[in-house]
């Protein structure tokens, strides 16, 4: 049955939200979600105000 299961992506929408939530958020999903059903995590800014650009770490995967 589990072989029958597809994978998900899971999109995380933000507004000026704090870097350690979203990373709390992020963590959560991977720890929580079996990798065989996770094909990826899309974060999208819906135009934040905060200022400052965000610093993704080397490895992560962006696109504009």
């Amino acid at each position: 049955m589990d072989a029958e299961l597809l994978t998900s992506s899971v999109v995380i929408v933000f507004h000026n939200e704090g870097w350690s939530t979203l990373m709390r958020t992020v963590h959560s999903v991977i720890k929580r979600t079996p990798r065989r059903y996770l094909a990826e995590i899309v974060l999208i800014d819906d135009f934040s105000n905060k200022g400052g650009s965000v610093f993704l770490p080397p490895g992560i995967k962006t696109s504009f």
